[in-house]
C-alpha cells in the first residue's frame, strides 16, 4: 500500500498546488468588480505562502547547511503539526476551488459563477484565516532557520509554539490526526539518534556547566508537550488513547488512521536531530487528499482515480418523469397510470405501475408485436423461454415480471448482474427499485430508436407533475445529493462483489456497516428534496427530507462513528501478500477509503444549504416554519453523530485499559470506582501552584470507599 507523505515531498506537493491555485484565482482578481474581495484575499495569501514555501525548500533540501542552534529549536512534531495543517488546507482549498469555474482572462465573470461565489465567499473566509495562520507558522519556522541572532530565534520560536498550541485548540481534526500518528521514521534510527544526542548532553565538558545551568537554546521545549498522570504510560501504550478526542463535532472525519505508534515518539526530537527531511512522514495517505496528484508518495502508491465532481444532470423525478411520458405512448398503458393517480411523486408513481407486472410487458410487446397477452392476462412470447415451475402463490403480477426478467436475460441478453428480481420491485426498497428504473430507461430509449415512442422533452401531455424554475443553488445541492446516493450505492455493491469473494463477513461488517440502510435513507431523502422541483418556489419544503434524516439517523451515526476502524481494516487488507497482486481487489478496496469519509462530511453541506435557504427572501409564515424546524432536525442529527463519535472513542479507551489491567495483578477496572474522561484539568502542586494542562484525552478514576 501506499506510504504516508514525507515533510519533503509536501513541500514539493504544496510549491506546486500555489502555483496551480495562483494561476486559477488571477483571472477572478483582475474581474473584481464582478468577484466579491475574498478572491483577491485568498490570492495575496497563496502568492505569499508560495514564496515561503520556496525559501523553506531551499533551507532545508540541507539540514546540514543550518546553524546547529536554530535547527534544536525547531521539534519534528512543531513541524510535522505545521505542514499537516497546510497538506489539508490546500487540499480543502482547491476543493472548493473546483466548484468554481476557470475564468478567461478576456472574457467576463458568468451569473451562475458569480452565485457560485456568493455561496462560497463563507468557506472561503475561513479557509483565508487558516492560510493565514499556516503563513505564519511557516514564516516563523524560516525565520528561525536562517537566524543569525539567538535572541531573535528565540523569541520566533516562543511566537511558533503559541501559534500551534492556538492551532491545536481550535482544530480538533488536525489533533486526533495527529495523535494517530503512524511510525514516520525507522524506530532503530531514531533511538540511535536520540541516544546520541543524550550522549552529547551528558559527555558535555565542566566548562558549560554554568550555561546548562540555564536552559539553553538547544535544550528549550520545542514539543507541544502535555503533563501526564503516571498512570498514563499504560494508557500511551494503547491505540485507543491516542484517538483524538471528539468533543468538538466538526463532521470532517478524514483522520488517517495509524498502525502503532505514538505522537510522542517525537517528543524531545528537534530538526537538529535529523539531516534528512524525507524521513519524516506526515498522518496522511493520498485518499484523504482532494489532490492527491501533486504528492509524491513512494514507488508503491496506488493510484486513485480523483473523485468526480458533482455533475448538474436531470435529477432522479425527472429522469422518472420522462420514462413515464414515453410509456404513456404505449396505447394499454392508460389504464395502469390511471390506477396509480394518487402518488406524490413521479418516483413512486412509476414504481406503483410497474408493481402490476404487465406494464413490463407492454413495453416488450412493443419492441416485439408477437408477444401477446391473453384476455386471461396469459403471456405468450413467440421464442420460448426457459420454463420455470414458479410458484402456485405467485400473482400473476410476479409471474409477469419474472418472465419480464427472464426475457431480458434470455432474448434481449442482458447480463444477470445489470437486472433485477422480482422482490425488487413488489418489495418496499427504494434502493432496490432503482435498479428496475435502469433497466426500464434501457428498453425506452430502444423503443425511441425505433421511432415507436417520440424523443419529445415536452411533458405537455401528462400534467401530473409539473416542473418550475428553481435557483442554482439548489440544483447544485441537489446534484451533490445524487451524486452521494451513486457514491453510497457503489460502496454497497462493493460490498456484495467483496463479502461473495474476497473477505470474510464480519471483516465486511466492520468496514461496511449497514451501508444498505444508508443507501434507502439517502435515496428516500433525495426523493423528497426532489419533490420541490414540481412546486413553486414559496411552497418549497424541506422538512420532509431533514426530518426524516434525524428520525433515521442512527445507522449514519454509527458508521460515521466507526470510519476510523473502517479505514483502519481495509489498510490492513492492503498489507496482506494475498492482495498483493490482486489489482481488482486493490482497486475495490481504496474506492473504499475515498466513499466511507463522506457521510462524515454531510452535516455542513446540510447546514450551509439551509443557511442559504434562510438568507432568501420569504413569501409566508410556511416557508419560516419549514426552514426552523429543519434546522432544527438537522441540529439533533449533528448532536447524535457527536454522541455515537464520543461514545465509540471511549469504547475503546476502556477496552485498552482493561487489557492493561491484565498486568495489575488481577484488578478488575469495574471494582474502582467510576470511570471519568476529561480534556482540561487544574493541578495544584506541592507548592500551592495552579497550573492548567491540556491534553486530548486524561482519564482517571473515583475511588469508591
Amino acid at each position: 500500500m501506499a506510504d504516508p507523505l514525507s515533510v519533503a515531498a509536501s513541500i514539493a506537493g504544496l510549491i506546486s498546488i500555489t502555483v496551480e491555485a495562483g494561476k486559477f484565482l488571477r483571472p477572478y482578481v483582475s474581474a473584481a468588480r464582478e468577484t466579491p474581495p475574498i478572491a483577491a484575499h485568498v490570492y495575496s495569501e497563496v502568492q505569499s505562502i508560495e514564496i515561503i514555501l520556496n525559501g523553506l525548500q531551499n533551507v532545508t533540501s540541507s539540514l546540514s547547511s543550518v546553524h546547529s542552534r536554530n535547527a534544536a529549536l525547531i521539534g519534528v512534531n512543531q513541524v510535522i503539526t505545521v505542514l499537516t495543517d497546510g497538506v489539508l488546507l490546500f487540499s480543502d482549498l482547491q476543493d472548493e476551488l473546483r466548484w468554481l469555474s476557470p475564468k478567461n482572462e478576456d472574457e467576463g465573470v458568468p451569473m451562475r459563477t458569480r452565485l457560485r461565489w456568493v455561496r462560497k465567499e463563507g468557506t472561503l473566509t475561513a479557509l483565508l484565516t487558516r492560510l493565514q495562520g499556516f503563513k505564519s507558522s511557516m514564516t516563523l519556522v524560516l525565520m528561525i532557520l536562517k537566524s543569525d541572532s539567538d535572541r531573535s530565534a528565540t523569541q520566533h520560536h516562543e511566537q511558533l509554539s503559541a501559534n500551534i498550541n492556538l492551532l491545536l485548540e481550535s482544530n480538533q481534526s488536525l489533533s486526533r490526526r495527529l495523535m494517530n500518528l503512524e511510525e514516520s521514521m525507522d524506530t532503530a534510527t531514531i533511538a540511535s539518534r536520540r541516544m546520541s544526542f543524550l550522549t552529547l548532553v551528558d559527555g558535555t565538558s565542566q566548562n558549560m556547566a554554568t550555561e546548562q545551568s540555564q536552559p539553553s537554546i538547544a535544550e528549550t521545549d520545542s514539543t507541544v508537550g502535555v503533563s501526564k498522570f503516571d498512570f498514563e504510560d499504560d494508557l500511551e501504550a494503547s491505540r485507543a488513547y491516542r484517538r483524538a478526542q471528539r468533543d468538538t463535532m466538526d463532521f470532517s472525519f478524514r483522520s488517517s488512521i495509524a498502525r502503532s505508534n505514538s505522537w510522542s515518539v517525537f517528543s524531545g526530537l528537534s530538526l537538529g536531530d535529523i539531516s534528512i527531511m524525507a524521513v519524516i512522514a506526515l498522518p496522511v495517505y493520498q485518499e484523504d487528499l482532494t489532490n492527491p496528484e501533486h504528492y509524491d508518495f513512494g514507488n508503491d502508491t496506488v493510484v486513485v482515480a480523483k473523485e468526480p465532481e458533482p455533475t448538474i444532470e436531470r435529477p432522479l423525478l425527472v429522469e422518472c418523469l420522462d420514462i413515464i411520458c414515453k410509456m404513456r405512448q404505449l396505447p394499454e398503458m392508460g389504464e395502469y397510470f390511471d390506477e396509480c393517480d394518487d402518488q406524490e411523486d413521479t418516483f413512486n408513481t412509476l414504481w406503483s405501475v410497474l408493481r402490476h407486472g404487465y406494464p413490463l410487458i407492454i413495453l416488450l410487446k412493443a419492441l416485439d408485436p408477437r408477444i401477446n397477452i391473453g384476455e386471461d392476462k396469459s403471456i405468450h412470447f413467440p421464442i420460448p423461454l426457459t420454463r420455470y415451475n414458479y410458484s402456485a402463490a405467485l400473482s400473476s403480477a410476479k409471474a409477469a415480471i419474472a418472465s419480464f426478467v427472464q426475457y431480458c436475460r434470455e432474448i434481449l441478453e442482458m447480463e444477470t448482474s445489470s437486472l433485477f428480481t422480482v422482490s425488487d420491485i413488489a418489495g418496499t426498497s427504494h434502493h432496490q427499485f432503482s435498479k428496475v428504473i435502469s433497466v426500464v430507461s434501457l428498453l425506452v430509449e430502444r423503443l425511441i430508436t425505433a421511432g415507436i415512442v417520440s424523443n419529445s422533452d415536452s411533458f405537455a401531455g401528462y400534467n401530473r407533475f409539473e416542473l418550475h424554475d428553481s435557483t442554482d443553488v439548489v440544483n447544485e445541492f441537489l446534484s451533490e445529493q445524487r451524486h452521494l446516493v451513486r457514491q453510497m450505492t457503489e460502496l454497497a455493491n462493493i460490498r456484495s462483489q467483496l463479502e461473495h469473494e474476497v473477505i470474510p463477513r464480519d471483516g465486511g461488517i466492520v468496514v461496511f456497516g449497514q451501508v444498505e440502510r444508508l443507501v434507502e435513507l439517502h435515496i428516500m431523502m433525495l426523493i423528497r428534496m426532489e419533490r420541490n422541483l414540481f412546486v413553486l418556489r414559496e411552497d418549497n419544503r424541506w422538512h420532509p427530507a431533514f426530518g426524516l434524516y434525524f428520525e433515521q439517523i442512527e445507522p449514519e451515526a454509527l458508521f460515521v462513528a466507526n470510519e476510523g476502524l473502517a479505514r483502519a481494516k481495509i489498510r490492513s487488507w492492503l498489507d496482506q501478500d494475498r492482495f498483493k497482486d490482486d489489482e481488482r481487489s486493490i482497486t475495490l478496496f481504496t474506492q473504499c477509503l475515498k466513499i466511507i469519509p463522506l457521510l462524515g462530511q454531510q452535516v455542513p453541506r446540510y447546514d450551509s444549504f439551509l443557511e442559504y435557504l434562510d438568507s432568501q427572501e420569504k413569501t409566508n409564515t410556511e416557508q419560516i416554519k419549514d426552514i426552523l424546524m429543519s434546522k432544527g432536525s438537522l441540529h439533533q442529527a449533528a448532536e447524535r453523530i457527536g454522541e455515537a463519535v464520543k461514545d465509540e472513542a471511549n469504547r475503546e479507551i476502556v477496552k485498552d485499559l482493561n487489557l492493561c489491567m491484565d498486568d495489575w495483578k488481577g484488578h478488575v477496572l469495574t471494582t474502582f470506582g467510576d470511570l471519568t474522561l476529561f480534556d482540561f484539568i487544574s493541578i495544584i502542586t506541592k507548592n500551592n501552584n495552579t497550573k492548567s494542562v491540556r491534553s486530548l484525552r486524561h482519564i482517571s478514576l473515583l475511588f469508591s470507599f
